[in-house]
């Protein structure tokens, strides 16, 4: 990934953004994350398990586990690369039936956190 293409610090509200090539969106049955060599849990009960596999610049693997709104986040991203961060929380908020200003304001708060763990990351060009 060329890292240089990337403005760290841009409005991610108002710029374009996509995910990185190097950051995965994964959903299992099972809390996965969990089981080990050590640990094979006998009473596993199924439901949705959110992760976020990612490396970073110095090519750290991190996985993280994520809630809903995040996954969706990181979907919605991966098919809308041309939307602005705040068009993409818009996208989401207008399935939600709560209150619209703090959905939003939750949602560009993930981006953000998501823009500093260079999971997403801005285009050069802003609108």
């Amino acid at each position: 990934m060329n890292w240089s293409n990337i403005v760290a610090d841009a409005d991610i509200a108002k710029s374009l953004i996509n995910i990185s090539p190097l950051a995965w969106n994964l959903v299992y049955q099972y809390p996965v994350q969990t089981i080990t060599t050590d640990f094979q849990p006998e009473d596993l009960k199924p439901g949705h398990h959110f992760i976020l596999a990612y490396r970073d610049k110095s090519d750290e693997v991190f996985l993280q586990k994520i809630d809903m709104l995040t996954h969706l986040l990181i979907e919605t991203i991966k098919e809308n690369n041309n939307f602005t961060g705040l068009q993409v929380v818009e996208a989401i908020a207008k399935q939600q039936e709560s209150e619209q200003d703090k959905f939003i304001e939750t949602g560009l708060t993930i981006l953000k956190e998501l823009q500093q763990n260079n999971v997403i990351f801005t285009k050069r060009t802003t609108l």
